[in-house]
């Protein structure tokens, strides 16, 4: 399964902190991401697998495999959960 951003949620960078901005009515939330959250953010304009996601998390940050896989899963359910991710 691939993810990638969803269409209607804008990145801008305010105050030196990243956030993401859902642009349809459904919400008045603003969500803002650390580095990390961010990279992977960026990664997502194009469709991307968890694994792949990981790997590139592991190797930029060097953190293991499986706690790569952990925060990038956990990071995706909290996406889809509130729309700004999608199944690509």
């Amino acid at each position: 399964m691939c993810y990638r951003q969803a269409e209607n949620v804008v990145a801008k960078t305010v105050a030196g902190e990243v956030l993401l901005v859902p642009v349809h009515v459904n919400t008045q939330n603003v969500f803002t991401l650390n580095r990390e959250a961010y990279q992977i953010w960026q990664w997502l304009d194009e469709p991307c697998s968890v694994d792949a996601l990981a790997a590139r998390l592991a190797s930029r940050y060097g953190v293991s495999t499986d706690t790569a896989q952990r925060d990038v899963r956990s990071f995706l359910d909290e996406m889809l959960n509130w729309g700004l991710v999608r199944e690509a």
